[in-house]
């Protein structure tokens, strides 16, 4: 499963005369890139691709990327270079998700968590030369998977300073890397910069489960969950070897 960017694509690949693409913008490779950890999120977090995105054929339209509408979870999708890149979390996306998590219908107060993917392609457009290549170089050089409630998001918009992308009005702020990691190698310095007491989340440790993207096996990546204690976790299928409530993993 690849997001509305390949579905596209692979409609107009069944027709005479289409083949694979080659990557000719970074606005092209961008997509790419959000369907496919969009794809690899909602795999690893029993979740979907939130169908009013898909019909708003547009990738800039504040609506969540993946809704798990059992658990009432909502989730938005970041990824970055590794390991010089930073992400880029919108000032708006954020304000909309706190309308969401507030929301009584269709979502009954839903819990909001941003996922960050690190990958090791680079200069894209240069070395990955068709859409087919550039999947098939995400699925073998992911690098991790980190997720966390909005509230350490909105914790972030005091810790770093607002930008505007591209000299443009879209305010936003820029986490760094070494940040996101800090809840996977070193969690109570990650709450410590954050000034939040570490003590009232929850945060575990485990490698992804084995997928597919089109034809190529994705190689496992460390992942982590983070969620305050009381609410609704990250949710995930349950994983042989693993002790569990029935739901969720028990930390």
């Amino acid at each position: 499963m690849l997001g509305l960017y390949w579905q596209r694509r692979k409609r107009q690949m069944a027709l005479p005369g289409f083949e694979d693409e080659v990557l000719w913008s970074s606005h092209q490779c961008t997509w790419l890139i959000g369907d496919f950890y969009e794809s690899m999120a909602a795999k690893q977090l029993d979740a979907e691709l939130y169908e009013p995105k898909m019909r708003a054929h547009e990738k800039g339209s504040l609506v969540p990327d993946l809704a798990s509408w059992r658990w009432d979870l909502l989730y938005e999708v970041k990824a970055a270079s590794w390991p010089r890149c930073k992400f880029k979390v919108f000032w708006s996306q954020i304000e909309s998700y706190e309308h969401f998590s507030k929301q009584e219908f269709p979502w009954d107060n839903p819990g909001v968590y941003y996922v960050f993917f690190g990958h090791e392609v680079a200069q894209i457009v240069d070395n990955y030369g068709t859409e087919t290549k550039l999947i098939q170089g995400l699925a073998k050089r992911t690098k991790y998977m980190v997720v966390v409630p909005l509230e350490i998001i909105l914790a972030m918009q005091d810790v770093y300073p607002r930008n505007t992308f591209d000299g443009k009005w879209a305010d936003v702020i820029q986490p760094p890397q070494r940040m996101i990691l800090n809840f996977q190698l070193n969690p109570k310095r990650a709450f410590k910069i954050l000034g939040m007491d570490h003590k009232e989340f929850s945060c575990v440790n485990l490698w992804s489960k084995p997928c597919r993207a089109l034809k190529w096996g994705v190689s496992i990546y460390p992942m982590t969950l983070v969620w305050r204690k009381g609410t609704t976790p990250p949710h995930l299928t349950q994983r042989k070897g693993r002790k569990t409530n029935g739901t969720h993993f028990v930390v």
